[in-house]
């Protein structure tokens, strides 16, 4: 596999991959330990105005792992004219290479607080209760 396609690639000429312009190097999925499973989303934008000057955004190495998550698609088709165009769904949980990944990078392990998000259970109700609301 050519490295490109793991990457966030733009202004992609036809269907020459390795010509498009980096934006992002590939960082594998890297869940934290005990978190359970993580959703992955991978989307494939059209850019409607062919070429576009993506120099707003950060330029990324794999080794750099902050300021990759939290990115709202929506803010980034409406900045930059994309269209969606595919989809790709994966889930991942830790694995021991998980832990190797971040001693290559010289970096310490998410570590993954836990949270108690269980909001009290309310008694069910009736419908015919809710109505009389």
């Amino acid at each position: 596999m050519h490295p490109h396609w793991y990457s966030s690639s733009a202004n992609i000429p036809g269907n020459a991959v390795q010509s498009g312009e980096t934006l992002l190097d590939y960082v594998a999925p890297l869940p934290p330990k005990n978190s359970g499973p993580h959703r992955y989303v991978v989307v494939l934008f059209e850019q409607l105005n062919h070429q576009t000057d993506f120099s707003a955004l950060p330029r990324l190495s794999s080794s750099e792992i902050e300021g990759r998550a939290g990115v709202n698609c929506h803010d980034l088709m409406a900045q930059f004219n994309l269209a969606p165009k595919g989809l790709a769904f994966g889930h991942a949980e830790w694995q021991p290479d998980v832990a190797q990944h971040f001693a290559q990078l010289g970096l310490e392990e998410l570590q993954m607080k836990r949270v108690n998000s269980r909001k009290p259970k309310q008694p069910k109700r009736k419908y015919t209760e809710l109505m009389d609301e």
